[in-house]
């Protein structure tokens, strides 16, 4: 791994203040950024390493897909992260 993609914790960014995808595993907490003001809590379903797609579900437990660029937080599982 280089030292620019070298991931500093999972809460934080990399040394380019950005995610990775290798940075998402299911069951990890997001929040996303859906619009210029809204952002939306979610759990990591899956992740299309692909595409650079994130699949989540969300409060409502719909399930929806980000954008790597979208995702404004990430961490380990909290167990009540969607209460």
């Amino acid at each position: 791994m280089s030292s620019a993609n070298k991931r500093v914790s999972k809460s934080s960014w990399d040394s380019d203040f950005c995610f990775h995808i290798s940075d998402f595993r299911s069951g990890d907490s997001l929040i996303v950024l859906v619009s210029r003001r809204d952002r939306v809590k979610g759990r990591v379903e899956s992740v299309d390493e692909r595409q650079k797609l994130i699949l989540y579900r969300t409060m409502e437990n719909k399930l929806q897909s980000a954008d790597l660029n979208d995702i404004v937080y990430l961490d380990d599982y909290k167990g009540n992260w969607l209460d």
